[in-house]
């Protein structure tokens, strides 16, 4: 097929120019080199398509964009076009059928499902780490020591190091524009003209005549409102990854240990970045939309670009990331640009995420089937003013079906893999050819039953995942200078 030539041919077009080393060190990207195939679009134009004079700030069980609707505690709120009772049925049986699953497989001791697997999947959630405080630790230089002073470019790279130390491959940041904001919470995050210390918690009572509740449907007293001081001009995210070999075990208790360990660094970078940024002695808030808003935050800055089946998918590592969560601060960096590696052109023509979603739900996925993205949403519960694949979240289980279905996710274990990556990169003519090859060559988003019992006997000295210090699969790029 002439694939590694069409690879190799087009590395001179898409790598990095750099013309002397002031340059290269004048650069965001002078310590991260992302695969040759990766290219830059500008600020504001990523691969998936926005209309940001439509777009509208987004929250859950918000009225004015309906999103409360679908709430189970109070679905009833909404009008019926939306088929929000029929969705969550839809999202019921998939529920009745992980449970069967599960239930079954403990008593029989399936491989995957039996007690030792049940005991490592509650094992693994049982850390109960604490996520940082909005306002984070209180910290500032040492006395008598300047606040640190660089261009936002040295400022950009330095945070990346610093991340990568502390628990994460890669940042974005963004400049916090009009539109970026519209990315930050609609009434719980107010930008104001306030001291950049002056960053404040106020209590409201909740304006609307539904229910208040949490994200997660619990109840609340009134709307928290976080005050954030315009100074803060800068959002950073930061890739958190999680081991995404347990996640090709379905809905068994083995999966658990992907997912989790996620979270557990989700919880863990935040507290570390923000006193390190203090520190410097600039001042730094995490998102109120901590969990909701973090893709498009890593999509807009470069992280990653948007799926089909509504997870962001990364060059290095596909959708095997928990979440690009955020933080903002006064710290002058050097915004980060949108990327384009060809993932977003080839989810035109896979579909494999919906097509495994809906075998294994035996109903009507979620994940859009349709040949092409669409402006039109298929309820509130999507963001209007992004032509995508729209998922209709009431009927979703998050059984992770869709996650290790994806192609992105395959391990680089055979060296044609980056080859065919770069080819999608550059040509969309052979995606339907390797969207096919992916199944003829035995990937598939379950492992098998042997497979499963198979881990408990691992070689620790070759085996690459751990909780604590992850060895990536991948190489990650980051260059240490001595």
């Amino acid at each position: 097929l002439g694939l590694a030539g069409a690879g190799l041919g087009a590395t001179a077009a898409a790598a990095p120019v750099f013309h002397d080393l002031d340059e290269v060190a004048s650069s965001p990207k002078s310590n991260y080199k992302r695969p040759w195939y990766v290219t830059e679009r500008e600020f504001g134009n990523p691969t998936t398509e926005i209309d940001w004079s439509i777009m509208r700030p987004y929250a859950y069980n918000w009225g004015p964009i309906e999103t409360h609707i679908y709430n189970p505690s109070h679905g009833r709120f909404g009008g019926t076009e939306y088929r929000v009772e029929e969705l969550m049925e839809m999202s019921g049986l998939r529920q009745e059928k992980i449970n069967r699953l599960r239930e079954e497989g403990i008593k029989s001791g399936r491989p995957g499902f039996s007690l030792k697997d049940y005991a490592l999947g509650r094992g693994m959630g049982a850390a109960r780490i604490q996520s940082v405080d909005w306002l984070g630790p209180s910290a500032s230089p040492p006395e008598g020591v300047p606040k640190w002073t660089g261009t936002p470019e040295e400022a950009t790279s330095m945070v990346r190091a610093a991340a990568h130390m502390m628990g994460s491959p890669n940042i974005g940041v963004l400049e916090n524009d009009a539109d970026i904001r519209k990315f930050y919470h609609p009434e719980k995050d107010r930008f104001e003209d306030i001291p950049a210390d002056a960053a404040y918690i106020s209590h409201e009572p909740w304006p609307h005549p539904y229910p208040c509740l949490s994200r997660m449907g619990r109840p609340e007293t009134d709307l928290e409102v976080k005050h954030i001081p315009n100074t803060h001009r800068w959002t950073l995210c930061f890739v958190v990854r999680q081991i995404d070999e347990m996640n090709r075990r379905g809905v068994s208790r083995q999966q658990m240990g992907g997912g989790t360990t996620g979270y557990f660094h989700g919880a863990i970078i935040p507290a570390r970045l923000m006193k390190f940024i203090n520190y410097l002695g600039y001042h730094v808030l995490k998102s109120n939309h901590y969990i909701e808003m973090c893709n498009p935050f890593g999509i807009l800055s470069g992280c990653g670009e948007q799926g089909r089946h509504n997870l962001q998918n990364t060059p290095e590592w596909g959708p095997a990331i928990r979440m690009t969560p955020a933080l903002t601060t006064d710290l002058p960096m050097a915004p980060t640009k949108p990327i384009d590696a060809g993932m977003w052109k080839f989810c035109e023509v896979c579909k494999l995420c919906s097509t495994h979603c809906s075998e294994f739900g035996e109903v009507e996925s979620p994940i859009s089937m349709d040949d092409e993205p669409s402006w039109e949403i298929s309820g509130p519960w999507n963001r209007a003013g992004i032509k995508k694949y729209h998922h209709k979240w009431p009927a979703c289980r998050h059984c992770v079906i869709c996650m290790p279905s994806c192609v992105f996710m395959t391990k680089e274990s055979a060296s044609i893999h980056e080859v065919i990556k770069g080819v999608v990169a550059v040509s969309s003519i052979f995606n339907s050819f390797f969207a096919t090859m992916e199944g003829t060559f035995g990937y598939g988003p379950i492992k098998t039953d042997e497979e499963m019992a198979d881990w408990w006997e691992p070689d620790l000295n070759t085996w690459p995942y751990d909780l604590i210090y992850y060895q990536a699969p991948v190489k990650l790029g980051l260059i240490i200078r001595r």
